[in-house]
């Protein structure tokens, strides 16, 4: 009953305390100045002597200039008012700090214009989540790490998700995206391991980096809107085994489909690049272990370094234009899958690279069909 002051870090990284046993009332608990850094003790049940209390700390305050939030009894996190909510600049400092481990819920009123940078980063026991049509953005990181939230709904009027807005949940399996949706931030579902299935709305014109990598996306459909993608936005993604493209590309980017080595191979078999893309970015497909065919379009003029290197199973590639065009194809090193497969055009030919270049100042030499160089 006597303590009056834990100073920051005291109980860093004890990850295991659930319990703490005060010899005193709420209120004195309530009471006790709490330092940074002491989350695993604010997040633990506190037994005392006039009951238990799931986490200590403030249960009402204010979350931007209009903008107020209280916590009920039963784990519900309203938010009331107009306009913006506050940003945080790390995950550990929200007003409702010392109460994440007893949200269950959130419930964000008309009247809100956005959800704030790390605003409920790592909300554990968060499971629901409602917004209202007034907002127009979700922050960077706002639900990153909520492992326990399976689905989210964002409304009609929404424009951009932040960088790692949804990031790491676990569970997040069911995301439903508004037509009025232009902007998907870096790794803003990056991670979210069970997440299968995404409708992409059509007004979408920006993905960045890495966006839905390591996700168990099976199929996507990117809308023609589309004129901005980053890179690494489909890497990693194991169970990718459909990729619909838009007309509006001009190029595939880096790292698109990058997959590692030795695990996480995606399930694509058969890859159709549209018409009007001129470049395939560096590593774009690398390690697409299962990638047997590609269709390349007369446009393509530059397939970058390693774009599918170590694609083992890669034997066919059916291009749009000629053979003299595809010879004029700006080829880079690690790309032997890519050039010694049978390119299919107007002619049948065995490989997709130049069959008598310079060697040296007086060497020359050739390729025949049967594969003796001489």
């Amino acid at each position: 009953e006597s303590i009056e002051n834990i100073q920051s870090n005291a109980f860093s990284y004890c990850n295991d305390l659930t319990n703490v046993h005060f010899n005193g009332t709420k209120a004195q608990a309530e009471a006790i100045q709490i330092g940074t850094g002491n989350t695993y003790l604010t997040y633990a049940t506190w037994h005392c002597t006039d009951g238990d209390s799931e986490g200590i700390g403030a249960t009402s305050g204010t979350c931007g200039s209009k903008l107020t939030w209280s916590l009920s009894d039963d784990g519900v996190l309203t938010i009331s008012g107009t306009g913006a909510m506050s940003n945080y600049n790390t995950s550990t400092g929200t007003p409702w700090e010392t109460r994440k481990a007893s949200i269950k819920s959130v419930v964000v009123e008309n009247g809100a214009t956005s959800i704030g940078e790390n605003a409920f980063y790592s909300c554990r026991s968060l499971t629901t989540v409602s917004l209202p049509t007034t907002l127009k953005g979700v922050g960077r990181s706002a639900f990153n790490n909520c492992d326990s939230l399976v689905s989210i709904a964002l409304p009609t009027g929404l424009t951009n998700i932040g960088a790692s807005a949804f990031n790491d949940c676990d569970k997040l399996k069911n995301v439903t995206l508004p037509t009025t949706l232009t902007t998907i931030g870096e790794s803003a579902f990056s991670s979210c391991d069970v997440l299968t299935t995404i409708e992409l709305p059509g007004n979408v014109s920006t993905i960045q980096d890495y966006a839905f990598s390591s996700t168990n996306l099976s199929t996507i459909t990117l809308p023609g809107s589309l004129t901005q993608m980053g890179e690494g936005v489909l890497s990693e993604c194991s169970n990718l085994s459909s990729v619909v493209w838009p007309g509006s590309m001009t190029s595939i980017p880096r790292s698109t489909f990058y997959c590692e080595y030795y695990s996480n191979y995606n399930q694509l078999t058969e890859v159709t690049i549209p018409e009007g893309v001129t470049q395939v970015g560096g590593n774009a497909f690398a390690s697409n272990k299962n990638l047997t065919t590609v269709h390349l379009p007369e446009s393509i003029e530059n397939i970058q370094s390693n774009a599918f290197s170590y694609c083992n199973d890669l034997t066919d590639v059916h291009f749009g234009g000629t053979k003299a065009q595809a010879e004029a194809i700006q080829i880079g090193t690690g790309n032997t899958y890519l050039t010694s497969a049978t390119w299919h055009f107007e002619s049948s030919s065995q490989g997709g690279s130049d069959s008598s270049p310079s060697l040296g100042d007086n060497l020359t030499w050739t390729l025949s069909n049967s594969g003796t160089l001489t």
